[in-house]
């Protein structure tokens, strides 16, 4: 899964005959590590809940909590929790872990964070399991939720204050 920032383009073409593409990229990079300080929030047990509207609606069916040992969703699992799925439908897929599946892209004009795990989009859209969504994206994928996206423009003022 890879979110495209298209609505910005605009802004960073025109900030090419202005800025330097140092400072584009440094800018590309802030506004990038904040996204990931957003999506890494929603992993654990002290998860933002803010950010995670699925938090509190307890999403786990009382065999997943039976197995799993554990009433909510917390998009990770322990080693102990891992060894109790297994042979069980919550076993998951082999491999890398979502939380430790990001890869990071910033150059003078892009940035990008993808989710390389294969499930990533199954928990990020609600895909054959419940919606439990680890960026600060609307369900449609279409656009930033609203406080992220006034993150974001705080961070575009900030850099060109300083």
């Amino acid at each position: 899964m890879v979110i495209l920032r298209d609505d910005w383009t605009p802004l960073f073409k025109s900030l090419k005959q202005k800025v330097s593409p140092q400072s584009r990229r440094q800018l590309l990079a802030k506004m990038l590590q904040d996204i990931d300080i957003l999506t890494q929030s929603n992993f654990g047990e002290m998860a933002n809940g803010s950010m995670r509207p699925w938090h509190d609606e307890l999403l786990v069916s009382e065999a997943y909590k039976r197995i799993i040992g554990r009433q909510f969703a917390t998009l990770e699992r322990t080693e102990a929790e891992r060894q109790r799925a297994k042979g069980t439908k919550y076993e998951g897929g082999k491999g890398a872990h979502l939380r430790d599946s990001f890869v990071y892209e910033v150059n003078d004009n892009n940035a990008s964070m993808t989710n390389t795990a294969p499930y990533a989009d199954k928990h990020q859209f609600g895909r054959g399991v419940p919606y439990r969504p680890y960026y600060p994206i609307v369900k449609d994928g279409s656009r930033l939720m609203p406080f992220a996206e006034e993150r974001q423009l705080e961070i575009v003022d900030e850099h060109f204050k300083a």
